[in-house]
């Protein structure tokens, strides 16, 4: 959707040409559409044009040095015992030391190569025009609708993006303009995707071939974004190249214990989110709605990280702590997910 936080919009240096919207104002809705959540954030968000930003970094590394070559197509790549990759295109072989796959979530390379296949979940998006809406971020919880994630209308431009994950989009984008009574309304474009939200792969890097990005499964369990994460990652994965290519290293295998070291307690936190959430009948999200506005959730999230998310989500955890434990069944639910993604089996 290209949302991000001005945290990461200024860590990846984005041009002023690639931003598209600047929002401060998010309304949550459950189920029911009437315990709605208003959410006015200090800092703001920043929606982006992702091909705009693509472009902005590819023409950063050409600039460093790098060549990008286009209308080729990777079929497949072999690790040589040798200390070296062979990468085979629709076009050429090539010769490197080491091979990165930042390809997104398709699982063709990642499993020729051996790396564990991402969870997702298919999603669809809309860029609509002539929608009677201010310029909010809206989000829509339900599990019998949106089962593991869930559904949004953001800004984009001069239109709005309306997405939606599961089975039966259309009609399901539909329903949902039809519940914000939009009428009129005109469809440009369509975009479908993975969105992961299962967390990241338990394998990183296999001797001097290594995976980064969607690739990884390097997004948030909680809202599917990944690019919160792109910096920092980076940044250790380069590292690491780098001591292999010095000879301080033999393989890339440290590039995974450095990205949970900084990446796991937050990651973890988002991941029991998710089970909770995913767990959870529409009533009893309609429920936790009417728990949030009791506890006055809306001032904890106006100044919560969207990025690192693991320090708000333990404090709204406790801010509704007595409302759970008198709904058993809801809270009984809540310490399954929290083991579950802090004691994987």
């Amino acid at each position: 959707s290209g949302i991000i936080s001005m945290q990461t919009f200024f860590k990846l240096r984005v041009p002023r040409s690639a931003v598209l919207n600047k929002v401060r104002t998010a309304v949550l809705f459950p189920p029911n559409l009437k315990d709605k959540i208003t959410v006015k954030s200090k800092s703001g968000t920043v929606i982006i044009s992702r091909p705009l930003l693509d472009l902005y970094l590819a023409e950063r590394a050409k600039e460093t040095g790098a060549r990008i070559s286009l209308g080729e197509r990777v079929l497949s790549i072999k690790a040589r015992s040798k200390g070296y990759v062979e990468i085979f295109t629709n076009k050429s072989k090539y010769i490197a030391k080491i091979a990165i796959l930042a390809c997104g979530a398709g699982a063709r390379l990642q499993h020729m190569l051996g790396f564990p296949t991402c969870k997702g979940i298919n999603a669809l998006q809309a860029d609509i025009a002539g929608l009677d809406l201010d310029e909010k971020i809206y989000m829509f919880f339900s599990n019998k609708l949106y089962r593991g994630l869930f559904a949004w209308i953001i800004p984009h431009g001069d239109c709005f993006r309306v997405g939606v994950v599961g089975n039966n989009p259309v009609q399901k984008i539909k329903l949902l303009l039809k519940h914000m009574n939009q009428q009129r309304y005109k469809i440009l474009k369509w975009h479908g995707g993975l969105i992961i939200t299962g967390g990241p792969s338990k394998i990183f890097a296999k001797g001097l071939l290594a995976v980064i990005g969607d690739a990884a499964c390097q997004t948030k369990p909680t809202t599917g974004g990944g690019l919160a994460f792109l910096a920092d990652t980076s940044q250790i994965l380069a590292e690491e190249i780098v001591r292999c290519l010095e000879g301080k290293r033999l393989s890339l295998k440290y590039y995974h214990k450095l990205w949970l070291q900084k990446f796991q307690s937050s990651f973890r936190a988002m991941r029991a989110t998710r089970h909770f959430l995913d767990s959870l009948t529409d009533d009893e999200i309609n429920e936790l709605f009417r728990a949030m506005k009791k506890e006055s959730a809306e001032s904890l999230l106006s100044t919560a990280d969207i990025d690192r998310q693991e320090r708000d989500l333990i404090q709204l955890a406790v801010k509704l702590g007595k409302h759970l434990l008198k709904k058993p069944k809801i809270a009984s639910k809540a310490f399954y997910a929290a083991a579950k993604a802090f004691f994987p089996a």
